[in-house]
């Protein structure tokens, strides 16, 4: 795999030769000062083909593919699924989804977002890479096998979920899916390419059974088991190419490592899941104080804009080894990155607003149909989560935890998880629409932008402090 540097910024020149070539540059910014800008610019040109030449670009594209395909995917499905199990039975369903999406937040653990930078910092040894692993895979089981008894006893006797048991139990099979594919892994490689192509084929299995499959309002309860069927599948290939790659290498912990890594998960895991429950939270909140058919509708206008945040949040994930590797040579060189990252994005999330604020209508009735248009608003609304989103989320990543910061985003991410719940609660339940609540979740975006970009601020200094020979231990 290529391992040549990501030059967004201040890299072009290797460090062979670096202090000649500065030399002459001092000495003709004062004979002729004009050319400095020439070659600020050339240098800048130089950057942005080495972006596209690197395998980051390989893997940014890898990334985006799946995720657009994650929420493309069932958009292009809306409008003959809602025909046939209606918008209530949909409700239904991301509600179950949105709940479910608890216990994959528990038993993930926090892995998604350190796995690949501990990956990443033992990616010469695949050994010590095989050893983490195991470590995860065998605290994400441990965990796993809670979540199964959790899930049984509400399903045997906790209403609503005992009502219907069967759309919990078909639900809950993402939870094994999520367990069995390894993510971090093939992020912290660098080799996402594994990841397109298991979640591409993932999609196109799950929108073939569902034509086939679905044809009345009874069949709704095959709609969360096709699902989990094809990404257990997935996960089996994904788990299956990981083992292959470390060659022998992967093998399960001793309780004395289990202990340790459960310890060190703590560090991360509070804030982790409250990021992740603040967001799945939406629909559970919605569905305490609202039908099923208006969770329908505002389920259906969030979908639409995680689909067009999903096509730039490879960007962070495929970034974040990068940032480590980058910053075990230079912290200067990756904190360049960073800031070009962070204004890319930021700026990609503002183009992202402008289309979906003014093209809401013809893409809620394409994409939807004619029977979510009471979408068409709540997604006017929601248009303008992008750019907020982008800055809190990519200086998390890509500060905070590329350089370590775990014990500062914790407590930073979990104060914004539990204030954005708390403003959802307020607004919905004043108004008990899906309009308030997608007011709240403007709020709450750019609220948290403003916070994490000050902390970001008034943390770079300790950063250097911490590091005085300028590279990550």
């Amino acid at each position: 795999m290529a391992q040549t540097g990501f030059y967004l910024a201040g890299g072009c020149i290797g460090r062979a030769g670096w202090s000649g070539h500065h030399a002459a540059r001092q000495v003709r910014a004062v004979a002729f000062p004009g050319d400095i800008g020439i070659d600020k610019r050339r240098s800048r040109c130089r950057r942005m083909s080495n972006f596209f030449r690197h395998t980051l670009l390989k893997n940014v594209l890898s990334l985006s593919s799946v995720h657009a395909a994650n929420y493309f995917v069932p958009l292009l499905i809306f409008p003959y699924l809602v025909r046939v199990i209606g918008p209530a039975k949909f409700g239904e369903i991301a509600f179950a989804q949105a709940f479910v999406q608890y216990f994959i937040l528990a038993t993930d653990y926090g892995f998604s977002h350190t796995g690949a930078r501990e990956v990443a910092l033992r990616k010469d040894s695949l050994e010590q890479v095989g050893r983490f692993v195991g470590e995860v895979v065998a605290v994400k089981s441990t965990l796993f096998a809670g979540a199964i008894a959790v899930i049984g006893v509400l399903c045997l006797w906790v209403p609503p979920f005992n009502t219907v048991p069967e759309l919990y139990l078909f639900t809950f099979g993402m939870v094994a899916a999520e367990i069995l594919f390894q993510h971090f892994f093939f992020q912290g490689i660098e080799e996402m390419k594994y990841i397109a192509w298991i979640g591409l084929s993932v999609r196109a299995a799950s929108v073939v059974c569902i034509f086939l499959l679905i044809t009345s309002t009874e069949h709704y309860l095959y709609v969360p088991l096709i699902y989990s069927t094809c990404y257990i599948i997935g996960g089996v290939a994904a788990t299956w190419i990981m083992v292959r790659k470390l060659d022998g290498a992967f093998h399960l912990p001793d309780l004395s490592s289990l202990a340790k890594q459960f310890r060190r998960g703590l560090k991360v895991f509070g804030a982790g899941t409250a990021i992740s429950f603040q967001n799945s939270s939406n629909v559970v909140i919605l569905r305490a104080f609202a039908a099923p058919e208006v969770v329908g509708l505002y389920a259906a206008a969030e979908k639409i804009v995680m689909a067009l945040l999903a096509v730039l949040n490879p960007i962070s994930t495929s970034l974040l080894p990068h940032i480590v590797r980058k910053a075990k040579e230079s912290i200067g060189n990756a904190m360049k990155d960073v800031r070009l990252a962070l204004v890319l994005s930021t700026g990609g999330g503002v183009v992202l607003t402008l289309v979906l604020y003014l093209f809401a209508e013809p893409i809620a009735r394409l994409m939807l149909g004619e029977g979510f248009s009471g979408s068409i608003v709540i997604l006017q609304i929601l248009a303008f989560i992008p750019a907020g989103y982008w800055i809190a989320l990519l200086i998390g990543n890509l500060h905070f935890l590329a350089f370590g910061r775990y014990t500062t985003w914790s407590r930073l991410f979990t104060a914004i998880s539990i204030g954005g719940v708390l403003v959802s609660l307020v607004f919905v339940g004043l108004e008990q629409s899906g309009e308030a609540l997608a007011i709240s979740i403007v709020v709450r975006v750019y609220l948290a932008a403003l916070l994490v970009y000050a902390l970001y601020r008034f943390d770079i200094p300790k950063v250097w402090n911490d590091h005085p020979g300028g590279r990550l231990a």
